[in-house]
């Protein structure tokens, strides 16, 4: 009797099918890892947006935000390592135009006018990058001298201010 032979491109898709059946299962293991990576980041930014609020509304009068200012850490991480010109980055005018929108942020109108302030007492949270000493300082003044219990500020939008102004 005579068998009908095989064409040579179902014979080749034969003894290829055990690559593809392999590679397959690598892409569905990748897209996996991907999916779990994004929901823990997920988690982690949701957990660190708690934890800014959390802090924001334990503020006393007096006391400095710390965790509101990881955002402009972000945003400085950005700018100095992945932005195309940063080593044309003028430090200065990003500094001033941080403090300038922080300051405007807040409202207060005696701030319009003597935007310095003095070195604060405070060290520097690694959420202030090294670059920024002075954005710290107008930061730590303000938060200590004008936030009171009955004039709150409000340390996100201040700092989501600040990041507008770099």
């Amino acid at each position: 009797m005579h068998q009908p032979q095989t064409p040579p491109i179902q014979m080749r898709l034969a003894r290829a099918n055990p690559l593809w059946s392999v590679f397959a299962a690598l892409l569905v293991v990748l897209a996996l890892t991907s999916a779990c990576s994004l929901l823990e980041q997920k988690q982690d930014v949701a957990s660190s947006q708690e934890a800014i609020a959390a802090e924001a509304a334990a503020l006393e009068p007096g006391d400095v935000p710390v965790k509101a200012l990881s955002a402009l850490r972000d945003v400085w991480d950005i700018l100095e390592n992945e932005f195309v010109l940063r080593d044309n980055l003028d430090v200065t005018a990003l500094e001033e135009g941080a403090i300038t929108s922080f300051l405007q942020a807040t409202g207060i109108p005696a701030l319009q006018d003597n935007p310095e302030f003095q070195e604060t007492s405070l060290n520097r949270p690694d959420e202030v990058p090294k670059e920024l000493d002075s954005f710290w300082d107008a930061w730590a003044g303000v938060f200590q001298e004008y936030n009171t219990a009955d004039s709150p500020l409000k340390p996100i939008a201040l700092s989501q201010a600040a990041v507008r102004g770099v």
